[in-house]
C-alpha cells in the first residue's frame, strides 16, 4: 500500500519513524538496495549506482546528510515528489498476465 502525503503527515513522529524503518512507501528500497534517505548517507550505505547521481544530489539538497524524523517530516512533500519523479530507480510491479481470450465454456469444450 502506498501512503498518501496526507496519511504521512497525520502520523505521529513515532509512527512515521516505524513506517520509515520498515520501508513503507516512499521509503522502500531502490534497485541499488538503498532507500530514499539512505541515498544521503556518506558512510553507512552509499549508493554506488551512477544512474542515481541526480537522485542523490536532489535528496541531499532537500534533507542534507543522515536524515532524522524532524527533517523527514519537514520535507515529506518534497521527498514524496522526488520518489515519484525517480520511480524508474525502484523495482516495478510485475505486469498482470493477459486474460484468456476464451470464455470459460469455450475453454471447457477445448479440453474435452
Amino acid at each position: 500500500m502506498r501512503a498518501t502525503l496526507e496519511e504521512l503527515k497525520a502520523m505521529s513522529d513515532d509512527d512515521l519513524h516505524k513506517y520509515w524503518a520498515i520501508g513503507g512507501f516512499p521509503f522502500e528500497l531502490a534497485n541499488c538496495g538503498a532507500c530514499l534517505t539512505q541515498h544521503t548517507y556518506t558512510s553507512y550505505m552509499p549508493c554506488k549506482n551512477l544512474h542515481h547521481l541526480q537522485f542523490i544530489g536532489r535528496i541531499k539538497a532537500t534533507i542534507g546528510d543522515n536524515a532524522d524524523i524532524p527533517q523527514v517530516r519537514a520535507h515529506l512533500e518534497e521527498l514524496l515528489a522526488l520518489r515519484l519523479y525517480f520511480d524508474s530507480l525502484y523495482p516495478q510491479p510485475a505486469e498482470p498476465e493477459p486474460a484468456s481470450e476464451l470464455i470459460p465454456e469455450q475453454e471447457m469444450e477445448s479440453v474435452t
